[in-house]
């Protein structure tokens, strides 16, 4: 079990979990050997659809399991609090399009939009990965605060840089010392994806 924090990739071979969903995008690659994940913080605008994808992409081709076939993309956020300009639905396809075609992804993309529950100010999502087939479980992630600890994961899990460092633009996937460990889940809700 993974946590995919902010910026992190990750990969697992049976489950992921994303922290404190709020106008970021949880998306996961399903694979014949298991999931890959980025939690997608800020990047909503087109502009940033392949710089980030591309990134993803990155870590996947570098993955020392990659070359598995892909099974399926799916995405999970708020999609109206995204900050997707101009039309959320639209903009959510496209950003998971793009991450298709950067992963060189012909299969199925779904998404499920967080905004059906609109009482919730952040969520957690779960995928589960089992013999080819990928679930997905939410929950409210009020009051609730990350724990960490050191990454024992280094090459199953990364983080996206994305911006600038000492005046310079810095766009690559690099190692990280600390990662989000929990807490676990207490009350998750099995939901469907859309398929687009």
């Amino acid at each position: 079990m993974q946590y995919v924090n902010m910026h992190d990739v990750v990969f697992d071979g049976e489950k992921m979990g994303f922290p404190s969903l709020m106008g970021c995008h949880g998306i996961v690659y399903a694979t014949e050997v298991g999931l890959y994940g980025y939690h997608n913080y800020g990047g909503s605008a087109t502009a940033k659809f392949k710089i980030r994808a591309q990134l993803f992409a990155d870590f996947v081709s570098s993955h020392f399991l990659h070359g598995a076939a892909g099974l399926h993309l799916y995405g999970c956020a708020f999609v109206g609090r995204r900050g997707y300009d101009p039309v959320a639905a639209d903009s959510w396809k496209a950003e998971l399009k793009a991450f298709a075609k950067a992963l060189g992804f012909k299969g199925q993309i779904s998404g499920y939009n967080l905004d059906a529950h609109p009482t919730w100010a952040s969520a957690y999502a779960e995928y589960r990965f089992h013999q080819g087939a990928t679930s997905l479980y939410v929950e409210d992630w009020a009051g609730k605060q990350a724990i960490w600890g050191t990454n024992t994961y280094r090459s199953n899990h990364r983080r996206i840089v994305d911006g600038v460092r000492n005046d310079a633009v810095v766009q690559t996937v690099e190692g990280v010392d600390d990662i989000v460990t929990g807490p676990a889940p207490l009350h998750l809700q099995a939901v469907v994806p859309q398929v687009f």
